[in-house]
């Protein structure tokens, strides 16, 4: 499992999906937990994952991706803009670099996974060193973030701030694009109510048609 905090049992309500996931997994397989800190800082270990007896790795992910760190760099804000629409992926995404995916693919050599599950469409990235190699592969999308940025953007349109209103519009198209472009790789998607099912879906490329049983190997 991937997620982007620390799964938990009590806090936000991320975390809490994200400790759901993890106990409804460790309940068929043994799981390996990788936690790419982008959503939430991870202090301390689990006690989630110690009760239940889980390997957790925590990823650095203050190594963001070279493209995005030199589009972050330009001082006037227009072109820092139209250099993140051109750059096509949501910001979270940005934490899914190649040293992060290095260590990712040292983890996919240590042992053969039946599943890989990943919480949030901006850590879809982070599935890359399992594409194409035979092992299922899980996403939650949890919502609709098309929808959520572009509501950001109309508040901040509301309040008179065409900029913050701007960027909420391209880190829409952003996912827009990284959930056609990336769906297709997974079994198996997750969203957390049928209205985002319904919202979801004209993003949504086709996804694979499952072919895994949950066994007791590596998850």
């Amino acid at each position: 499992m991937i997620a982007p905090a620390m799964p938990a049992e009590t806090g936000n309500g991320l975390a809490m999906r994200l400790g759901v996931f993890l106990e409804a997994l460790s309940r068929i397989a043994d799981v390996d937990l990788a936690v790419l800190p982008v959503a939430g800082r991870a202090v301390g270990p689990s006690r989630l994952a110690d009760r239940l007896g889980i390997r957790t790795v925590v990823i650095d992910c203050n190594r963001p991706d070279t493209h995005f760190a030199l589009l972050s760099r330009l001082k006037d804000p227009q072109q820092r803009l139209e250099a993140f629409a051109r750059y096509g992926r949501p910001r979270l995404s940005a934490a899914v670099s190649a040293p992060v995916l290095a260590e990712l693919r040292a983890m996919a050599a240590e042992g053969s996974y039946a599943l890989v599950h990943i919480g949030r469409a901006y850590l879809a990235p982070a599935a890359q060193p399992w594409v194409g190699s035979g092992t299922a592969l899980s996403l939650d999308l949890d919502e609709d973030d098309c929808e959520t940025s572009n509501s950001i953007a109309r508040l901040n349109a509301s309040r008179g701030c065409p900029q913050a209103a701007a960027w909420g519009r391209a880190e829409a198209r952003a996912y827009d694009r990284l959930i056609a472009q990336v769906t297709p790789w997974f079994d198996r998607l997750w969203v957390s109510s049928p209205l985002d099912k319904r919202s979801c879906r004209p993003a949504i490329g086709r996804p694979r048609k499952p072919q895994w049983r949950p066994t007791r190997r590596r998850n």
